[in-house]
């Protein structure tokens, strides 16, 4: 069962008033299929505000179809809630060229760029820039020059993108390279994805080695954040799309799609809550294990308003507990059932898309 969170009060940590929910919006650039329209997203920020959510995230990267910062941008802007009362976190180091493929840049001139770019976006300076896919750069350049670049500007001013108060953190895939860069560097966030769900909940541990492990190591702990609890789509009706690397896995990947459709079939006929509404719930639990936000990624109004009716649910103790506890058992039945004969969950990949 999940519970014990309290989704209403503000955190004091070191990141400001960031709430344990939180919005995503890679799907707001199409990434997970079409982009959204304006006037959708412009719904999803406002519905997502009224909620009391007040941290959204974003990334250059997210513009496989339009841009996710430019889009949620606009979302803000529109809702006429202050500027001072939510906090918006961008990435940095990975974008997009003009034909939609992926790009590394390291460089001062390239990263002060797309920095700029993202203010210019999202309305000022961001209160969280990550270095995204960290897996993807060298290392040494990372923690010798990626990340003390960023706190320079932050310090000396030089970057209009970052104020004095924005915090400097890492994002990736693989938790053993978040848990070096956050022993390393001690960055003051760090956020993982696909990594607190039903099919994996590594993120989880704190075992040597453990990103949690480095992270009690630091002197003062980052900011964890948790995002994609349906693993990219895996743990959805309609399956991941064609670039999920589960796919360069084909057995592990047949018998999770076929225990997605048992689960789908199964939780219809019991009258109990969507999948995604389950592997939510689930994900939740990771608040009990260090995750200080989890990332909402909905691609519609009525998504979002089912992914808040969950979090309400465990917010408050409701009896809407119940049939999502049910749910939860159904479904961790039925994935231990298919994913036994390869020793699985936890079913992971080598490195993000």
């Amino acid at each position: 069962m999940v519970n014990g969170l309290i989704f209403g009060e503000t955190l004091e940590i070191a990141l400001g008033n960031c709430k344990p929910i939180g919005l995503g919006t890679a799907a707001f650039g199409g990434v997970y299929g079409g982009g959204l329209e304006q006037d959708e997203a412009d719904a999803i920020v406002a519905e997502a505000l009224a909620a009391g959510i007040t941290h959204f995230d974003t990334a250059p990267f997210y513009a496989a179809e339009q841009s996710s910062e430019a889009v949620l941008g606009k979302a803000l802007a529109a809702s006429g809630v202050p500027r001072s009362s939510y906090t918006v976190a961008s990435k940095v180091c990975r974008g997009r060229d003009a034909n939609g493929q992926s790009t590394h840049e390291t460089t001062a001139e390239a990263m002060a760029a797309s920095l700029a770019t993202s203010a210019a976006a999202l309305g000022g300076p961001l209160d969280v820039v990550l270095v995204h896919d960290i897996e993807f750069l060298d290392y040494a350049t990372l923690v010798d020059e990626v990340l003390p670049r960023l706190r320079t500007w932050r310090d000396d001013g030089s970057s209009p993108a970052i104020s004095p108060a924005t915090r400097i953190g890492v994002a990736g895939y693989p938790l053993d390279t978040l848990a070096r860069a956050t022993r390393d560097a001690s960055p003051d966030a760090v956020q993982a994805y696909a990594t607190a769900t039903l099919l994996d909940a590594r993120l989880e541990s704190d075992a040597p080695g453990s990103v949690r492990g480095a992270i009690g190591e630091c002197l003062v702990a980052p900011h964890l954040f948790h995002a994609s609890v349906t693993g990219m789509g895996l743990l959805t009706p309609q399956g991941p799309q064609p670039w999920h690397p589960l796919h360069g896995q084909p057995r592990h990947y047949a018998a999770v799609s076929d225990a997605v459709a048992a689960a789908v079939e199964a939780l219809a006929a019991a009258d109990l809550p969507s999948l995604p509404d389950v592997a939510l719930y689930r994900s939740l639990a990771a608040h009990h294990a260090g995750v200080g936000t989890t990332l909402l990624g909905p691609a519609s109004l009525a998504q979002l308003r089912s992914m808040l009716a969950v979090v309400d649910a465990v917010a408050s103790g409701s009896a809407a507990i119940a049939p999502l506890d049910a749910g939860l058992a159904l479904v961790e039945g039925i994935i231990s059932e298919h994913l036994a004969p390869l020793d699985a969950p936890p079913v992971f990949w080598p490195s993000g898309l």
